[in-house]
């Protein structure tokens, strides 16, 4: 149970968007997300896959984010779960 872990002072990270990135192209796989997060106030985490076409996606997504200026956060060991 994720609460537990939380009252225990444990950080967790749940993905809560999966990009299915391996079906897709870079520039499909960016608006997909786009458009699911357009429709979202909660923090999310996304799931990318490591090839050539996630790298590029989340390029596009993080240029995205810039223009707008959404705030993004990285994961460090300070707040990985473990």
């Amino acid at each position: 149970n994720t609460d537990v872990l939380q009252n225990a002072g444990y950080t967790v990270w749940k993905t809560s968007l999966v990009a299915q990135d391996e079906k897709y192209n870079a520039s499909k796989t960016a608006q997909k997300i786009l458009n699911i997060l357009d429709n979202t106030t909660n923090p999310c985490v996304i799931s990318l896959h490591h090839q050539k076409s996630s790298n590029a996606a989340l390029t596009l997504i993080l240029r995205d984010f810039k223009a707008n200026n959404v705030k993004t956060y990285k994961i460090t060991a300070a707040n990985t779960p473990i």
